[in-house]
């Protein structure tokens, strides 16, 4: 557990690659983004998440949202 913890601490806490990669000043200029790609999931709860305003749902920041995958034609 120990060198799990170490290891975790030993990661970028943006990108979660080792420091030593992501921060090595001598590849500053070697990285190439990827292409954007849309989470569905996250789409369909931010899509959710705006119907609730704090005029109809007080505290509506402490409401717990989620996804679940629907089965098609089993």
């Amino acid at each position: 557990m120990l060198a799990l913890d170490l290891y975790e601490d030993s990661l970028c806490p943006l990108c979660k690659r080792p420091t030593y990669v992501c921060q090595d000043p001598a590849t500053q200029f070697d990285w190439r983004p990827l292409p954007a790609q849309r989470c569905h999931a996250t789409t369909a709860v931010l899509a959710h998440q705006q119907s609730f305003t704090e005029e109809t749902n007080p505290q509506a920041g402490a409401l717990l949202f989620g996804a679940e995958l629907i089965e098609r034609g089993a």
